[in-house]
């Protein structure tokens, strides 16, 4: 074949490709996050727990009795639960209330109540996605808590320093150095952008700070955002991220980040 009909074919087939529609991805395709088999058996630990606190829930009305009628929050908490199954304590990760009344509510009513006997007979913690609305608290749908949550305008006034996060660092350390790449992370989101106008949502990544202070493991925990490509652009410009050495060893963050055009 002569070396023009090569050239001719070679610029047909990109002509083609360029002429392809970009489709956007499943978000559920985009989450590389799995379980290590000790986070599946504590995973599990924890699910034989979470029926019955999840049924506790129905018992802290009285604490958004003074809600307003519009009001329709969400809320993030983690159990502190000792090998007898006696909650020993509840600390506030994140909420969209800026009263933090109810959620005092919610820490005196359920500390000190007992929970069937953790299989481990070893003291766990579960965490609990919850929808706050007047004379209801109920469990919440988790992308939808999560993305709420993620959103650079959720207040913090009721949030507990150091509740998300599994080590010793402090968590307004961790947020600071993580800002200063979002610049970085924007890029990302833009060239979302460039393939769909449109495209907005949260993700949230997993990783690891060693005992160096450095990256490890960084993982798409969930996001909402329909382009993979993206996503996993901001979770590789994790890695480069430095943070202070942890005591007493490694720190394990869930990070939640918010994406829209404005």
């Amino acid at each position: 074949m002569p070396l023009i009909a090569l050239l001719t074919d070679a610029c047909a087939s990109r002509a083609s490709t360029v002429a392809t529609p970009w489709k956007p991805d499943d978000p559920a395709t985009c989450v590389d996050w799995k379980e290590s088999p000790e986070e599946a058996l504590s995973r599990e630990r924890t699910d034989a727990l979470r029926a019955p606190a999840n049924r506790e829930l129905a018992t802290l009305a009285h604490c958004t009795k003074a809600l307003p009628a519009s009001e329709d929050a969400v809320a993030e908490w983690t159990l502190e639960i000792e090998p007898d199954g006696t909650i020993a304590g509840v600390r506030i990760v994140g909420s969209t209330l800026t009263d933090c009344r109810p959620l005092e509510c919610v820490r005196t009513a359920l500390v000190g109540r007992r929970l069937p006997v953790s299989p481990s007979k070893e003291p766990s913690k579960l965490a609990q996605l919850v929808r706050l609305r007047r004379g209801s608290v109920s469990d919440g749908d988790i992308a939808g808590v999560l993305q709420r949550l993620a959103r650079p305008d959720v207040p913090k006034t009721c949030a507990e320093p150091g509740a998300s996060i599994t080590g010793r660092l402090p968590p307004a350390e961790i947020q600071r150095i993580v800002r200063t790449n979002y610049a970085v992370f924007r890029r990302c989101y833009e060239s979302a952008l460039a393939r769909n106008p449109k495209a907005e949502g949260f993700l949230s990544v997993r990783f690891v700070i060693n005992a160096e202070g450095r990256v490890t493991l960084p993982r798409i925990f969930a996001t909402t955002i329909p382009d993979c490509d993206a996503v996993r652009c901001v979770r590789d410009n994790f890695l480069p991220l430095v943070f202070p050495k942890p005591q007493g060893g490694i720190v394990t963050v869930v990070y939640p980040i918010m994406f829209s055009p404005g």
